[in-house]
């Protein structure tokens, strides 16, 4: 490890860090775009990863361009979203793979208020400090990211390829539609923009996610259903089916209320969140560590199980304790309750994301026993909208996302790939149809979220490969004809 500091185009002063073949920056960001009258012109350190490794090695940092000079690189970058960049570079490697075809310079942008990049530091989830936290503000910063970034590189005339996966996606499509100056396209990767307009897209995510169960079986739903219908009847014993539950979950403190079972539910609940979103062909530990087909093998251990009850405490094992070394379960700290029923994660991220969720982001409802294999644990635009006033003291601008960001209409546009897996419980909110040869769909059969971003695998299916090819076709496309426009319009 070493560090250095640099000037970006004479005004940026940055940290710079060498991380393998990847540079880490601390970019001088400013705090908000669209005013000045609280903050002047003060910046934060924006964390940014960068990989020159697959450029033409005359566009890298120190050379400059001349005439008569190959055509120059593209810039690739990944639109951070809820959580710290680092992950998200380790689990998006097609874009380098698609970066060493077409020799291009690899940006990855970490999301205000995540990861290191927090604009007040430890006082950012405060109020009103948080109030900048929005994906208008995001995206300006990645706009800006990308300006300058082509002053660093003398790229001025390069094209940009934005790539993202599930809010990163959206944030990515959302440069397209806000920047068509800045963007030439994006890969919206699992990307469920129909949230911000559409009911039927926001209750599709249980349904979506007990599909996926009942692909392997039948009886597999109805024994989890049946699981938690058992756990609720013991609950109902009060006090000693308080602690016939806790004892099952090896609950770090007994279950006193039914609130505090009620929260057992929800911890329970993401389990199968988690399994469903990441139901990739080999093991990962990309937002939990899990086994290769974990529905697959999920369900193995429902069937397998003696009971019921035991059913659900076996996935719910699976998820919380998938290293054996876990004493106890305490469901207020391994699960936290916020404004997003899939769960907003934990520690600084999960404060974020909840803000965002309550400020503007319209997501999933609750999930209804009659619909899903799931218990019954509404949440509803009023839930939403009370717990957000209690927290925070304010009221969602729900109706403002939908047409600030588009929703379902997103034809206006173009040279945005939507691509979506249908094992992914979030396709049912994606663009997953197109008749417009400048906004192409791709479906990935056997694909859960985001999995065309990961690196190439030889445990991927016939049909993610497959998928990955055309995309690549795709942003060829895009990338020839971007560069055919800016020839042309040259002036």
């Amino acid at each position: 490890m070493w560090q250095e500091l640099f000037i970006l185009a004479g005004v940026l002063l940055c940290a710079l860090q060498n991380v393998t073949s990847q540079k880490v920056i601390y970019f001088d960001q400013r705090l908000d775009h669209y005013s000045e009258i609280n903050y002047g012109n003060k910046t934060f350190k924006q964390k940014v990863l960068i990989n020159e490794d697959y450029m033409h090695p005359q566009h890298k940092r120190g050379h400059r361009q001349g005439e008569g000079d190959v055509e120059p690189s593209p810039i690739f970058m990944y639109t951070g979203n809820e959580g710290p960049i680092d992950g998200f570079y380790t689990a998006s490697g097609f874009v380098l793979t698609l970066a060493k075809k077409y020799k291009a310079l690899v940006v990855f942008a970490e999301h205000r208020y995540y990861g290191d990049s927090l604009p007040f530091g430890n006082s950012s989830f405060d109020w009103p400090e948080i109030g900048l936290l929005t994906v208008d503000q995001a995206t300006a910063d990645f706009a800006n990211l990308i300006n300058h970034l082509k002053g660093v590189y003398n790229l001025q005339n390069s094209s940009v390829i934005c790539f993202g996966g599930s809010y990163g996606g959206m944030l990515s499509a959302y440069m397209r539609f806000k920047y068509p100056d800045v963007v030439s396209g994006a890969l919206a990767a699992s990307a469920p923009v129909r949230l911000a307009d559409s009911t039927t897209a926001r209750e599709s995510f249980w349904v979506l996610a007990t599909l996926d169960y009942q692909q392997v079986g039948q009886d597999v739903v109805d024994r989890i259903k049946s699981g938690f219908n058992d756990l609720s009847n013991l609950a109902s014993n009060g006090s000693s089916g308080y602690a016939e539950v806790s004892q099952m979950f090896n609950l770090c403190k007994t279950i006193a209320s039914q609130a505090d079972f009620t929260q057992l539910l929800y911890m329970i609940r993401n389990a199968f969140v988690e399994i469903t979103m990441f139901d990739y062909p080999y093991a990962t530990d990309f937002d939990a560590s899990l086994p290769a087909w974990p529905v697959n093998y999920s369900s193995k251990l429902v069937r397998n199980a003696n009971t019921n009850t035991d059913a659900i405490v076996a996935v719910t094992q699976l998820v919380y304790n998938s290293t054996g070394d876990v004493h106890c379960f305490d469901q207020y700290v391994d699960y936290i309750y916020c404004s997003d029923p899939t769960g907003c994660g934990l520690g600084n991220s999960a404060k974020a994301w909840d803000f965002q969720v309550c400020y503007e982001i319209n997501l999933a409802v609750g999930s209804s026993s009659k619909t899903s294999m799931f218990p019954d644990l509404p949440f509803t635009d009023e839930t939403r909208d009370a717990y957000c006033s209690k927290k925070y003291g304010i009221t969602s601008r729900h109706d403002w996302f939908a047409i600030n960001f588009w929703g379902s209409d997103v034809w206006s546009s173009s040279n945005i790939i939507w691509s979506n897996g249908l094992l992914d419980p979030w396709h049912g909110a994606g663009i997953l149809s197109s008749t417009d040869y400048m906004l192409p769909t791709v479906i990935l059969d056997l694909g859960a979220h985001h999995l065309d971003l990961r690196a190439p695998n030889k445990e991927d299916p016939q049909s993610v490969t497959e998928a990955r090819n055309k995309e690549d076709k795709l942003i060829g496309n895009i990338l020839d004809l971007s560069r055919k426009y800016k020839n042309k319009n040259k002036f």
